[in-house]
């Protein structure tokens, strides 16, 4: 008896390690998706996808070493002021990796001003993302969102 429940234990590991191994990819996807929406909402300068993709804390340590906290406040300064106006903005994911609650996203972003916005001028910079998990497991939709984020010229 002894060695069947040890022989089934042993047989049902490896569908708990992919089991594991699926959840894990299809948050990965999950949070690819919702780093392009965050990407094409920068582009259109779309206040409300940015808002509900940010959270309230959002934190960011902009190219210009200044640090603004606060989603509203991001908004205001980035967004609203023109800081935030690309012609082109592409952004390529490097690593990603969830540990607990918070997913790390590393990076390469390169973008174009329109004309005379004031930013990063045909920059590239190395991003980190941080995003935090808020809602239940099985629920995916709005389930992530941005918590901080810094960019590094090169």
């Amino acid at each position: 008896m002894k060695n069947t429940l040890a022989l089934l234990l042993l047989l049902s590991m490896p569908l708990g390690v992919v089991a594991m191994a699926q959840d894990r990819n299809a948050d990965e996807e999950n949070v690819r998706l919702l780093d392009d929406q965050e990407r094409i909402a920068a582009l259109k300068r779309d206040i409300s996808t940015l808002e509900r993709l940010w959270s309230e804390q959002l934190t960011v340590n902009a190219p210009n070493n200044q640090i603004v906290v606060g989603r509203r406040a991001v908004l205001d300064v980035f967004v609203r002021a023109g800081v935030i106006n690309f012609s082109k903005f592409e952004r390529q994911i490097e690593f990603i990796r969830a540990d607990g609650p918070f997913v790390i996203i590393m990076g390469l972003e390169t973008v174009e001003p329109v004309s005379d916005a004031p930013s990063r001028r045909g920059s590239c910079v190395k991003s980190i993302d941080v995003l935090l998990d808020q809602l239940p497991p099985k629920r995916l939709e709005g389930r992530f969102r941005y918590l901080r984020a810094g960019v590094r010229g090169m």
